[in-house]
């Protein structure tokens, strides 16, 4: 019958390698991370208050909140109707709003802009 102690001279240079290097890795962790998921699937910032300007550009997030598709996925949300970008920028300034719809041609405008400065 063999002997099937592993020392190092039964040990191939691979499995030598192997052996240690697991031995080397759990020696590191506690005994209580054996096994255990830490991470969560909920959002970082379950609260959301959306700023929007009653046009099509913000349609998606009406929609998605009328159908609960936020509610869904473990966010509670509210949108907020403002009366101008300038009352939406001065809110997420403020920290009123977190997020905010910007619609396509407020950035064409704004790059269009930088680019006539140059």
């Amino acid at each position: 019958m063999k002997n099937s102690k592993l020392t190092t001279q039964s040990l191939s240079r691979r499995k030598f390698l192997q052996v240690s290097g697991m031995t080397a890795l759990l020696a590191g962790l506690p005994s209580t991370w054996a096994g255990r998921v830490f991470a969560s699937d909920a959002p970082e910032t379950p609260q959301i208050r959306i700023g929007i300007i009653a046009l099509t550009d913000c349609s998606s997030i009406v929609v998605a909140y009328e159908k609960g598709f936020f509610k869904q996925h473990g966010l509670d949300v509210t949108v907020s109707k403002e009366a101008s970008w300038a009352v939406i920028r001065d809110k997420l300034q403020l920290g009123e709003n977190t997020r905010l719809t910007c619609c396509t041609e407020c950035r064409t405008r704004q790059l269009w802009d930088s680019l006539e400065h140059r």
